[in-house]
């Protein structure tokens, strides 16, 4: 319906030019909850201050995703007052959220792996940050879980082409440097941004997340050294040594 048609009108304003798929989701959803101290704290308000607070709360959560607030309805028939809450799924710049949202862990690990002393640990920080990014629920639920259903092909997804782009980037110079074994750009790049998405897609889904996360890290890192020119690898193994 309505929110449907706005999602629309900001994806044309954004310039895609595809058309909506048919089952893409058109709002987020989310709920706002307490644990047993605060509940019963903010249960002893009065109502229609219980009802500012999660409204400004929500209003606020829209405003930081860049979006807007669709409802809020507050549960008051459970054990634990709480509310539900939905957003619209497109930003005011006409991006997916879940777009949003994967473009800022692109971003932060980025940011992560700009202390390092070379390109190469700068790439294996960067995809090691990536991978642990899937400890965060936020990401795990609207970009790892979400995600796929409703941008489809992560590979087509646009932060993870503009991923990819800055993996090529680096895969390009180090093979300019002779750290790389002859390789193509493209194949080498395309597995390295794959391995890492696809180690926090399933960080996301698995138990024991905390417990897994390292060996994740260690295998996409040994993945990653496959690619490592002899004399670099071996360099580069005496260095953790």
């Amino acid at each position: 319906g309505q929110v449907r048609n706005e999602n629309a009108r900001l994806r044309e304003k954004a310039g895609r030019q595809r058309a909506m798929k048919q089952n893409a989701p058109v709002i987020m959803a989310g709920i706002i909850t307490f644990g047993t101290v605060a509940a019963e704290s903010f249960g002893s308000l009065p109502v229609e201050q219980q009802d500012a607070a999660f409204r400004e709360l929500a209003t606020a959560v829209a405003s930081e995703l860049d979006t807007s607030l669709e409802s809020l309805m507050v549960h008051l028939d459970e054990t634990t007052i709480h509310a539900h809450f939905t957003l619209r799924a497109y930003t005011n710049a006409g991006l997916s959220m879940v777009d949003q949202i994967d473009a800022e862990m692109a971003a932060r690990a980025y940011s992560l792996a700009e202390g390092e002393g070379t390109l190469w640990q700068a790439l294996l920080a960067e995809g090691s940050a990536y991978i642990e990014m899937a400890l965060d629920r936020e990401v795990q639920r609207i970009v790892l879980r979400d995600g796929p259903a409703v941008l489809g092909d992560p590979a087509r997804w646009p932060s993870q082409n503009r991923c990819l782009d800055a993996t090529r980037d680096a895969v390009r110079q180090l093979l300019a440097d002779g750290v790389l074994r002859p390789v193509d750009i493209e194949a080498a790049s395309r597995l390295l941004n794959g391995a890492a998405f696809n180690a926090a897609l399933w960080i996301a889904s698995y138990d024991n997340q905390a417990a897994m996360l390292p060996k994740a890290q260690e295998a996409f890192r040994m993945l990653a050294e496959g690619l490592l020119a002899l004399e670099f690898r071996t360099a580069n193994r005496r260095t953790r040594e």
